[in-house]
């Protein structure tokens, strides 16, 4: 899922340069987070409750970002 993402982002954006290829690659990580977010049948629409065990992808979502964000930093600082 995840290659089939990248193909079809990667495809036309691949010929930009600089900002412009982070600005869209940044631009469509927003667009796929307001998605899932607002997608009712998924994480229960911006009017989800917390408590109820359905939301349970949403709660994994936003407790799974920092941890993969501290490894990948620390992965990009010890490389270089």
């Amino acid at each position: 899922m995840a290659a089939a993402a990248g193909f079809l982002l990667g495809f036309p954006v691949l010929r930009l340069r600089g900002d412009y290829l982070a600005i869209v690659t940044l631009g469509f990580g927003e667009i796929v987070r307001i998605l899932l977010l607002n997608n009712t049948e998924i994480t229960g629409g911006p009017e989800r409750n917390q408590s109820d065990p359905r939301n349970r992808l949403s709660s994994a979502l936003s407790s799974a970002v920092p941890p993969v964000k501290a490894v990948g930093t620390r992965s990009v600082i010890s490389l270089a």
